[in-house]
């Protein structure tokens, strides 16, 4: 059974791909503008049916998440928060969206209220050390499905199947976001066949959430005209924009200089 806010459905769980969603943004910042199941809006629905988690409870959850290290779990506490205060559902889940909307990332406490935990430099390290014992471990072991639509891409672009595959690709924009730049590469739905990837037009985003990838867009092309012409105060300028700087400026500029000098040690 699934149960909406009015009424209970005597059906199936619905499987992810009965449910045809319109995703709207940038890599790791996309929203979900509309959503269908057998033709029918669930949006509303889905918007009645979100109730406020006990943030006791959130904070609870994420101590046991870095107890027991299960740092990429998540209660989609803010995807709907954001469904909620702006009408548009966040699709790429909360570690990947907290990254770019400051006010989740104040403090670990704050992130930890969403039921979210930061996860430990040490630990990304460590995982980095031990990767090719990781890799053959992987390798050694029984291979299943992951939920990640990589083999279905790769099976229709190649022809190795007739059917097209409905998945979101990143692609240089040629009008399928009608509120991004030509050119610079966003996120939406495409179909994928032997040897083509076309791209679907993506819906509109409320202005405050177009806002948000607006930034997100000029940090992307600050940088990346920064690297092409070898200046560095451009690369800067994204830098100090970008939202997960918070830095005071002379703080943000030492830091920078920082990052700077070991990135010319590591490629001298």
């Amino acid at each position: 059974m699934v149960t909406g806010s009015a009424k209970t459905y005597n059906v199936p769980l619905p499987a992810r791909h009965d449910i045809k969603l319109d995703i709207c943004g940038v890599n790791h910042f996309t929203f979900a503008t509309a959503a269908q199941w057998n033709g029918k809006d669930i949006f509303e629905e889905f918007k009645a049916s979100i109730k406020d988690e006990d943030v006791n409870v959130l904070k609870a959850n994420a101590a046991k998440r870095h107890e027991e290290e299960a740092w990429f779990d998540s209660d989609f506490q803010i995807a709907k928060d954001l469904f909620k205060r702006f009408g548009v559902l966040g699709a790429a889940g909360d570690r990947h969206l907290a990254e770019f909307v400051p006010w989740y990332l104040k403090s670990g406490e704050e992130l930890n209220s969403w039921g979210v935990v930061l996860t430990p430099y040490e630990w990304r390290v460590k995982r980095q050390e031990t990767q090719d014992e990781a890799r053959q471990k992987f390798l050694d072991s029984d291979l299943h499905p992951s939920g990640e639509e990589g083999v279905l891409m790769i099976e229709a672009l190649s022809g190795a199947t007739n059917t097209p595959c409905r998945t979101q690709v990143n692609m240089p924009n040629k009008g399928q976001n009608a509120f991004a730049p030509e050119g610079c590469v966003v996120e939406s739905y495409g179909l994928v066949s032997e040897n083509k990837i076309e791209t679907i037009a993506c819906g509109i985003l409320p202005p405050a959430v177009q806002a948000l990838e607006d930034r997100v867009l000029a940090v992307q092309k600050l940088v990346l005209e920064g690297v092409l012409e070898n200046d560095k105060s451009k690369i800067f300028s994204g830098f100090m924009i970008d939202p997960l700087v918070s830095n005071a400026p002379r703080d943000c500029e030492a830091l920078f200089e920082e990052m700077w000098s070991a990135l010319e040690q590591r490629t001298a």
